[in-house]
């Protein structure tokens, strides 16, 4: 069980910067440090790697003005990585993102979202529309992306958030994310409108996955 939000959960940390889909809960059985040392070493040489090839991001994203949304995200999927896609992010407005990214199937955005700052991430989503936003959700929740799906979330438009919440039915999945949330006022806000089953079934797992006392009270005894 969690004392809050884990703050050293390397193989989930690990997971997202790889994207992978494998189960990496026996990095968990090394010594702390040394998951931490590695975490470091990979997160580093991503960065390094990041750095070298900006110029070239800057390029791909003036390119994207002069190519058809489908043909650049055919392109895409058949020879760039979410990592790349995610750069070229950096170097576009978010509405131009947004636009984008509606030609994109939903599994492969959630996989460039692990890349892109949350706060940007909300900014697109915000953009994206509802039913769109909510696929990529769908498919982050899949592969277990709870942390970054928290981060995104204490983001995204609290009008946005509510209708997602409201629409995925698996609550379980919800209350991973909540524990990664960090804006308890957006958490409260999302919970006051929510269905008493609804809010209650989040409570309830949230019981299992944290001590966090005061997450659990706004999900179970109506704390606002």
């Amino acid at each position: 069980m969690e004392d809050g939000l884990p703050p050293q959960d390397y193989a989930e940390l690990l997971k997202e910067l790889l994207v992978s889909q494998s189960d990496l809960s026996y990095f968990r059985e090394i010594p702390l440090a040394l998951q931490e040392k590695i975490y470091e070493e990979i997160k580093a040489y991503v960065h390094r790697t990041e750095e070298l090839q900006k110029p070239v991001y800057r390029v791909m994203a003036a390119a994207t003005k002069f190519i058809p949304n489908f043909i650049i995200a055919r392109l895409a999927l058949d020879f760039l990585t979410p990592y790349i896609i995610a750069q070229v992010t950096l170097h576009l407005e978010p509405r131009e993102s947004a636009n984008i990214g509606k030609s994109f199937p939903p599994d492969y955005l959630g996989k460039v979202a692990l890349y892109v700052e949350p706060a940007l991430s909300a900014q697109i989503a915000d953009l994206m529309g509802l039913n769109h936003v909510q696929k990529i959700f769908e498919e982050m929740v899949k592969f277990r992306f709870f942390r970054k799906l928290g981060e995104i979330s204490d983001h995204i438009a609290d009008r946005l958030l509510i209708d997602l919440v409201l629409r995925m039915p698996d609550n379980e999945a919800l209350a991973h994310i909540s524990v990664h949330m960090q804006n308890r006022d957006k958490i409260r806000r999302t919970a006051k409108v929510l269905p008493p089953g609804k809010k209650g079934e989040i409570g309830y797992h949230l019981q299992k996955l944290t001590n966090d006392k005061e997450l659990i009270a706004i999900f179970l005894n109506g704390n606002t």
